[in-house]
């Protein structure tokens, strides 16, 4: 296939760590958790516990989004707009232009207040900023590999001509009491019982993207080089209670160096929505070892799920925005990042996200700082 390179144009993200994606990406960096023990508690199933109950470590939204005097829908309506706008007025970019693709939650997470939901999605969003965003723009129930799915159809829409540039990402929760039975009941919440669980969170995080062509003189010099889509075999997903194989992630992960042309062995950094199940750690130590082949020193590992929880549908934007702000910011070890997801079900994308120039190494800013600091004070 012929590579597409995307642009990244602008970043919004409103997640546990703050309210923005240059404080999320701080506070990741910063290794700060969003982890909080909530009031809700839930019967423990450890007989040595005698059924005492446990309380539940959650990752929510800031108090000023996740109020309870409003509904589930709007607190998610509000981080979702929350960060598009932050996005759209990073790019400079007119709504109208724009195809607005949001990630959302699977149709099998039944949540009375969300099935159905579908458009309102998008209905909300342009409520709330008061814009109107391009015919184009669609909603995509897939979980966690969302957002990469969305890129996907960016590129098409990019490619086609039908719209100038594109938003892309997801907004979910995880901490809601129908989401939040079940995985009790699925013994998946990390607690005293359960210490291979996970922390649910929630969040929204978006990027706005054009063709790489036509935005040669971008503020970001980083691109979304290009994505894959892949599946698992249906018994092998968490859902089916099956046992990893690694199969449908490293699929995925030759697709999307398939479509960027980048070779495997340039990729230097891994960041993943790995959030500490045991079965999505298996799932990704068997991809890992039949796809990296290229000997390395070290090639780094970043999971934000440690500091802002499962963000779900949310997951794969913010992994785009963490890669992202650590490739232009000169933080990141190389210029070559591998974006990795996995849904609860068959599901499996990854994406590729490259630097396009140069970035300046932290002690060079810092050097120029102290520089222009000096120079003012002689004056």
């Amino acid at each position: 296939m012929t590579p597409f390179p995307l642009q990244i144009l602008g970043l919004g993200a409103m997640t546990p760590l703050g309210p923005t994606a240059p404080t999320t990406c701080a506070a990741l960096r910063a290794q700060l958790s969003g982890y909080a023990v909530t009031g809700l508690f839930h019967q423990s199933f450890d007989p040595g516990l005698g059924g005492q109950l446990e309380p539940i470590t959650m990752a929510r939204l800031p108090i000023s989004v996740a109020s309870r005097e409003i509904d589930e829908p709007t607190r998610l309506l509000l981080a979702a707009a929350g960060a598009v706008e932050e996005a759209l007025l990073q790019s400079g970019l007119s709504a109208r232009d724009c195809a607005l693709i949001v990630g959302t939650r699977e149709a099998e997470r039944e949540h009375p207040d969300f099935d159905g939901f579908g458009r309102r999605w998008i209905d909300g969003i342009e409520a709330l900023l008061g814009l109107h965003f391009h015919r184009a723009s669609t909603v995509i129930g897939r979980g966690h590999v969302s957002a990469f799915v969305a890129v996907r159809a960016a590129q098409q829409l990019l490619r086609d001509g039908r719209v100038g540039a594109c938003i892309v990402g997801g907004v979910d929760s995880l901490c809601s009491v129908f989401d939040l039975e079940r995985y009790v009941l699925a013994y998946r919440l990390l607690g005293r019982t359960v210490s291979k669980g996970f922390v649910p969170g929630e969040g929204a995080a978006f990027v706005a993207v054009a063709a790489a062509r036509a935005a040669v003189d971008a503020a970001i010099p980083v691109q979304v080089a290009g994505v894959g889509l892949a599946s698992e075999e249906s018994q092998n997903c968490l859902l089916s209670g099956g046992h990893a194989t690694g199969l449908g992630l490293e699929r995925a992960l030759r697709d999307a160096i398939a479509d960027s042309g980048v070779p495997e062995g340039r990729i230097d950094l891994r960041l993943s929505d790995l959030n500490g199940e045991s079965f999505r750690i298996d799932d990704m130590l068997l991809a890992t070892i039949r796809f990296y082949k290229t000997y390395r020193k070290h090639l780094e590992f970043w999971h934000p799920a440690s500091g802002v929880g499962d963000m779900g549908a949310a997951s794969g934007a913010m992994l785009m925005v963490q890669g992202c702000t650590a490739l232009m910011q000169g933080l990141a070890p190389g210029a070559v990042a591998m974006c990795e997801s996995a849904s609860d079900s068959a599901d499996r994308a990854a994406c590729v996200l490259a630097r396009a120039e140069p970035a300046p190494l932290v002690t060079d800013r810092l050097a120029l700082a102290w520089s222009a600091r000096s120079a003012a004070a002689l004056r």
